[in-house]
């Protein structure tokens, strides 16, 4: 791996996410429950050469932790 920054060519990396919601018709509160998945497929974002200090580094819009799931549930009063 270099250690210009500069030189640096980081790879095209593309994530999926994923939203489902089901809302119950017709009934009070209009509820509605949902699940989120981000980084549906575990994408692991590219690692790089950031600056003098050693080691590696993620781009600052790149979530290195990796899949997350949400459940939740919506309730209007």
């Amino acid at each position: 791996m270099p250690t210009d920054i500069f030189a640096q060519r980081l790879p095209a990396v593309a994530y999926m996410d994923l939203n489902v919601a089901f809302h119950l018709a017709d009934t009070r509160g209009k509820p509605e429950f949902y699940v989120n998945v981000q980084d549906l497929l575990n994408t692991s974002p590219p690692a790089f050469a950031a600056g003098t200090a050693p080691g590696q580094s993620y781009a600052f819009s790149d979530d290195p932790i990796a899949r997350c799931i949400t459940v939740g549930f919506y309730l209007r009063f």
